[in-house]
């Protein structure tokens, strides 16, 4: 249904657009600029390169724009425009960049753009600073005529190594007929001038190499578009249910080799066992051996001697080198040996100074638990260090209780406490389909109920619940709700602790619906019409704000360029527009989430960014880059319990869930979704902490409820008082929520629980106090 105005394939077409002189459009990730030939100056390597680097504070209204600071003072948090231009003094004209520095990682890397000699190339980065730093930050910027690539050997000896005492691969993830399962390597392999540990190791005899999320698709050919970097042995169909895949390091740190075996495996068709075969990782070399035990019958019928397999190597969905496709090529004894054929590089150095900092609440005493008798006052001290190197500013106020009642606990004749009968766990009702906790037990994390609308194109749109840890087993709801129930829902989420029912908004409809989590029984509120400011807009994406009580909802155009933000009222389904969301680029949130402070987040495919918003004007401001060309319906929520954002991916055709750091945008991918699919309307069945709106306690007194402490400074000192002047006998539960600019509570703030446990005097005495 929606896809981002200018896919990642496109990139390398706009890049050439702009060396021709064209106006190039937006690209969906931060690429290289051509800059006018003498544009930059910086510092120069003999080899004819040079390179300028400048830092700035970034310029929401222009993006693009490249200051001329060599230093900067910042705070963690603050998003910051890094500029580099690199001009090229050599004789010939360079078209394979990579570009480092010590501040934000490989910024990209073997991405293609021609510079001639005597002309310039310009990329500037923002990226919101995400830890403390002080010191000179160094880029590297590598340049070549040509391409890194591959020789290939098939007359290498054969050397099988046995892998059937290694570690079986456990093929729980990808689509139901291509299995695969994420595998890291005990050393950094460089795959086409690309360098990772990362392998997608797929049952179907090919690896992706260096990939966020583990799906590995069916084979069609080589190139494929359905895959990024592949290393193919034998890209064939094999049985999901027959032979087994393990994988062994051996040899000592230098000199490793990682070896995967395919071991007993069946063609899928025509039916054929027979297939065992393996490939080699040398660490000293980086040469990628495929070695070949046996290749099916031996009588040369179809299917025999990888006459169905794709053989070879892949760096992206637009090239590939071929060893053989779909040719009986690969005979029992074979081996064929790939060597990296590295090109002849320049490279050029530049670098600024950076001071970014962050303040650092520390609480000593994590939890305060007063004991009094009736009718008397006491105070404990509530002590806040700054341990970082700027102002800590913080404020505090009393708040319910997270997992207990404010409300006194009685307490019997004989002076023993009778708990209260707490209320049932909101995320575990009964009755409601709750996702296996076994998956999770595996990552070791405590299980994360979600739910959602998963969705396959002509396929299915369920409603399902699974475990956010666990994604690839989900729990169907409510089923075919587009075909029975005439649904389209594209964006949803939980309002307060109510888990029983989630609220759905329907682009196709414009009407706000319920979802009752448990049975799948829906309630159609009303209409929610957007107003129309732009043609063909439609829903997409709805969340919750916890600080405000308010159900937020934005909206896309046709073209998927333009979006807009709506307060949704509940009671009636009237939908209140607030503004554009205005980044001074294309925008095309396909959802939105806010965390437990009410801070407003974005998914924009046409940036393939986090964008972060205004939820009061519709302003928004560039996180950061996700690093992959994110299509069609996403999801995206906070754990407000525990300031986690959930991104359900989908990349490359292909369904994931990850996490996202706010501060910078980048993606940590847990897993695939069932069967790879999409999954939208995201939501967690999980309070958010219970600091959202103060509470009347009156037992509970704070002399100070702000303040700042400079870093070095001593610490701030709050009189937490204790009344039980009015108070029956009883155990008393509140909390106080701390709010500050320490970047680790951005999303959550410090929570110190408090008991207060006041009995009667008498039972004080005898418990020894006096």
């Amino acid at each position: 249904m929606l896809r981002s105005a200018v896919p990642l394939v496109s990139s390398f077409a706009l890049l050439w657009a702009a060396a021709a002189g064209a106006q190039p459009a937006a690209s969906p990730q931060p690429f290289p600029v051509p800059t006018p030939a003498g544009a930059a100056g910086g510092d120069c390597d003999a080899d004819g390169l040079c390179l300028s680097v400048t830092v700035a504070p970034a310029d929401p209204a222009d993006p693009d724009a490249c200051g001329t600071q060599t230093g900067i003072v910042a705070e963690v948090g603050d998003q910051l425009a890094w500029c580099y231009t690199l001009t090229n003094h050599s004789d010939r004209t360079l078209l394979w960049h990579t570009l480092r520095d010590d501040a934000n990682g490989t910024l990209f890397s073997q991405r293609q753009q021609p510079v001639e000699p005597g002309a310039s190339l310009r990329y500037v980065r923002l990226r919101t600073a995400t830890e403390a730093f002080a010191g000179t930050v160094t880029a590297t910027w590598s340049a070549s005529a040509e391409r890194p690539g591959y020789h290939h050997d098939d007359t290498e000896p054969f050397a099988y190594v046995d892998a059937a005492d290694g570690t079986p691969a456990e093929m729980t993830g990808g689509f139901a007929g291509t299995r695969s399962a994420p595998v890291t390597l005990p050393f950094e392999l460089t795959f086409f001038g690309n360098s990772s540990d990362q392998l997608c190791v797929g049952k179907n005899g090919a690896v992706e190499f260096g990939t966020l999320s583990c799906v590995l698709p069916m084979v069609y050919g080589m190139p494929s578009n359905y895959a990024a970097a592949v290393i193919a042995p034998a890209w064939t169909d094999l049985s999901d249910t027959d032979g087994e895949v393990r994988y062994k390091t051996i040899g000592a740190p230098g000199q490793r080799r990682f070896v995967i075996e395919w071991r007993d495996m069946v063609l899928g068709w025509p039916a054929m066992p027979g297939y065992t075969f393996e490939l080699v990782i040398e660490e000293e070399t980086g040469d990628l051996v495929y070695q070949y035990a046996s290749t099916g019958s031996g009588l040369g019928d179809s299917g025999d001697a990888g006459s169905r397999s794709v053989v070879g190597v892949q760096p992206d969905r637009l090239s590939a080198l071929v060893y053989s496709s779909f040719q009986p090529r690969l005979g029992p004894g074979k081996a064929i040996r790939w060597s990296p054929l590295l090109p002849d590089a320049l490279s050029a150095v530049g670098s600024v100074e950076a001071d970014i900092g962050a303040a650092e609440l520390t609480l000593p005493i994590p939890e305060l638990n007063g004991h009094a008798a009736t009718g008397v006052s006491i105070s404990q001290p509530l002590v806040l260090i700054n341990s970082g190197t700027r102002a800590l500013h913080w404020s505090a106020d009393r708040y319910p209780a997270t997992t207990r009642p404010s409300a006194p606990v009685a307490v019997s004749s004989g002076g023993a406490i009778r708990h209260a009968t707490p209320r049932r766990p909101l995320a575990s009702a009964a009755g409601r389909p709750q996702p296996s906790p076994g998956g999770a037990g595996l990552l070791g994390e405590v299980a994360v109920p979600a739910f959602g609308v998963e969705f396959a194109p002509n396929v299915l749109r369920d409603y399902t619940a699974f475990d956010l840890r666990a994604p690839a087993t989900a729990t169907t709801v409510l089923s075919d709700m587009l075909d029975t129930h005439g649904l389209s829902i594209s964006g949803g989420d939980f309002v307060g602790e109510d888990f029983d029912r989630q609220w759905l908004i329907d682009w196709r409809s414009n009407r706000l619906h319920t979802i009752d989590t448990a049975s799948g029984a829906l309630q159609t509120i009303g209409q929610a019409f957007p107003q129309g400011a732009v043609a063909g807009e439609g829903w997409m994406g709805m969340a919750w704000d916890p600080a405000e009580d308010v159900l937020y909802a934005a909206s896309v155009s046709a073209a998927c360029g333009w979006s807009g933000l709506y307060r949704i009222d509940r009671d009636t389904a009237a939908a209140s527009f607030v503004g554009p969301v205005v980044t001074g680029r294309n925008v095309c949130l396909v959802d939105i989430a806010i965390d437990q402070n009410g801070q407003m987040y974005g998914l924009d495919i046409s940036e393939d960014a986090l964008v972060r918003i205004d939820k009061h004007t519709g302003i928004g401001e560039l996180v950061g880059s996700l690093g992959v060309d994110a299509e069609y319906e996403q999801g995206l929520t906070f754990d407000r319990a525990a300031g986690t954002l959930y991104w359900t991916a989908f990349v490359g055709e292909q369904g994931a869930v990850a996490t996202i750091d706010p501060l910078s945008g980048v993606p940590s991918f847990l897993g695939p979704t069932r069967d790879a699919h999409q999954v939208t309307s995201l939501a967690i069945a999980r309070r958010g902490g219970d600091c959202a709106q103060p509470a009347d306690v009156p037992w509970l007194l704070l002399d100070v409820e702000a303040g700042v402490v400079e870093p070095g400074a001593a610490p701030a000192f709050v009189q937490v008082g204790f009344d039980a002047t009015a108070l029956a006998a009883g155990r008393y539960e509140a909390q106080i929520c701390v709010f500050s600019n320490d970047p680790a509570y951005r999303h959550r703030p410090a929570v110190i629980p408090v008991s207060f446990l006041v009995e009667l005097a008498d039972q004080v005495f005898a418990d020894g106090f006096d």
